[in-house]
């Protein structure tokens, strides 16, 4: 996971104890060093509310891989009147 933490929603990812031991937090980083790390991914799975459609969708695309963006999901749940955990 990279990025800029543009909300204080997201410092929980500071704290080691509180992520899975397979999850990383990068950071903010450089344009060609995100493009290096979703050449080498599976996917880019989008989850940032705040981000809306910005240019790591086109990134990862040009990178021939597909994008799951959770956002939608999380709306699809709300909309239905479905509680998530």
């Amino acid at each position: 996971m990279f990025g800029a933490m543009n909300s204080k929603h997201y410092n929980w990812l500071k704290d080691k104890k509180r992520i899975p031991s397979n999850l990383f937090y990068l950071g903010k980083r450089g344009l060609f060093e995100i493009n290096g790390l979703l050449a080498t991914s599976l996917f880019h799975i989008h989850k940032c509310v705040p981000e809306g459609f910005s240019d790591i969708f086109i990134q990862a695309w040009l990178q021939g891989k597909p994008s799951v963006s959770m956002l939608q999901v999380i709306i699809m749940f709300f909309w239905k009147g479905l509680q998530t955990c």
